[in-house]
C-alpha cells in the first residue's frame, strides 16, 4: 500500500516536470512515427497506471472485502503499466543518458 502511494507520487512528479512536453500534443499529426508511438505508449501508460492506482486504493481501503475482480483488474493493469513503463524508458533512453552526462 505504501509502495503504491510512492509510485503514484513519483508519476505525478514526472508528469509535472515534463508538462510542457505533454502540451505539445496539439501538433501530434506533424510528428514522426516514433514520436507518435511514444505518445501512444505514454497515454496507455497513464491510463493503466491510473486504473492501477484507483483499484489499489479500493483494495487498500476495503481490505479483505475486495472482490476478486478488483484484485484481478489491479494485477492486470499493474503489469501492463510496468511493461509500458519499461517501453517508455527504452524509448527515452538517449534523453535520460544525456541528462545525466
Amino acid at each position: 500500500m505504501v509502495a503504491g502511494r510512492i509510485i503514484a507520487v513519483l508519476i505525478l512528479l514526472h508528469i509535472g516536470i515534463n508538462f510542457r512536453y505533454l502540451l505539445s500534443i496539439k501538433t501530434f499529426f506533424s510528428f514522426s512515427k516514433i514520436v507518435k508511438f511514444q505518445y501512444i505508449v505514454m497515454c496507455l501508460m497513464l491510463i493503466s497506471m491510473t486504473i492501477s492506482v484507483v483499484t489499489g486504493a479500493i483494495w487498500g481501503n476495503l481490505g479483505q472485502d475486495t472482490t476478486i475482480f478488483v484484485r484481478a483488474i489491479h494485477s492486470l493493469f499493474s503489469w501492463l503499466a510496468f511493461l509500458l513503463a519499461g517501453t517508455h524508458v527504452g524509448l527515452n533512453l538517449n534523453k535520460l543518458i544525456s541528462y545525466f552526462s
